[in-house]
């Protein structure tokens, strides 16, 4: 990798930290917290009370500045209050233009407080490869169990990332 692409990475990572802190929620991406503590989390949830926002890695690793992250960023938001689920969402991009996710899709799937499964909602499959997506709302409108979602980036039909949300 040359400089202009690790250049690269690390502004797309300050990007994603100021849009952050621009939607006022006070959530790190996985790939900022894994640049202040050098651990990458697998995912991290809060519960949906208005609506919750979560971020995993993905992919080939980064190193910059002898600090490692994946990738590939995957975030999964869960939109509501309470167990009134209005919508689920997920996107996913990458730092550096590799690691481009093919024929790719989200699928939301639901477990009850005992963790049993109970049911799934998915896009459609997107067919083309891309490094980044603008995938849209599913819009479920209407009350789930106590519990959590997994919101998984599909591609190819396989599981790339998965990010956790309770429902509460």
């Amino acid at each position: 990798m040359n400089i202009t692409s690790k250049t690269k990475a690390s502004l797309t990572l300050v990007s994603v930290a100021k849009a952050l802190r621009a939607n006022r929620r006070l959530v790190v991406s996985s790939s900022a917290l894994a640049l202040l503590t050098g651990v990458l989390p697998l995912a991290f949830s809060s519960p949906a009370s208005a609506s919750a926002y979560g971020c995993t890695t993905y992919g080939h690793s980064v190193t910059y500045k002898g600090i490692t992250v994946k990738n590939g960023t995957w975030c999964g938001t869960i939109n509501g209050n309470g167990q009134y689920v209005n919508y689920v969402s997920g996107n996913f991009y990458t730092h550096v233009p590799w690691d481009d996710v093919c024929n790719f899709s989200e699928r939301s799937e639901f477990y009850d407080s005992s963790g049993h499964y109970y049911g799934y909602v998915q896009t459609a499959t997107f067919y083309r490869c891309s490094y980044a997506s603008d995938l849209p709302n599913i819009y479920l409108k209407r009350t789930m169990k106590k519990g959590y979602v997994l919101m998984k980036l599909v591609s190819n039909g396989g599981t790339v990332a998965t990010v956790k949300e309770n429902i509460s």
